[in-house]
């Protein structure tokens, strides 16, 4: 391709990054080819994630995601994820002990730990991972 047509094309592509009003840095590489490709790629992800965060803020995703997981060993462990106040949640919980103590049947629960994804860029990981297991078409892609 020749030069005129390389700063053509470069006009274009700064007209539809000022249309979606991003911030855009421009990486000049060799003789005047410039890829803003992936630059655009990075700004339509950037409203897709945001999107995706407001659907988690605004609680729509919240429940369970997938079903819950039983691991049969020893003792069993159960696993399973869940969207609680906008905050996903990886749980695993071990199996319960019961006794008794002379009167009645005592329970003993088993120990239960949590994996909560508080930041924004981990939310994105559980999304990312995970969304494939929810109800909303957003997440899924």
């Amino acid at each position: 391709m020749s030069t005129q047509c390389h700063y053509y094309l470069f006009e274009i592509l700064l007209h539809i990054a000022i249309e979606l009003k991003q911030q855009c840095e421009l990486f000049a590489l060799g003789r005047g080819i410039l890829h803003l490709n992936i630059i655009l790629i990075q700004c339509l992800l950037q409203n897709e994630e945001k999107s995706l965060l407001k659907k988690l803020a605004d609680r729509i995703l919240d429940g369970m995601v997938g079903d819950e997981r039983v691991y049969h060993g020893y003792k069993d462990v159960y696993c399973g994820k869940y969207i609680k106040d906008g905050v996903p949640v990886s749980y695993r919980e071990g199996e319960s002990t019961r006794f008794f103590n002379g009167k009645e049947n005592e329970r003993i629960p088993g120990k239960r730990t949590e994996e909560r994804y508080d930041s924004d860029d981990q939310k994105l990981e559980f999304l990312q991972r995970y969304g494939w297991l929810t109800n909303d078409e957003d997440a899924r892609s």
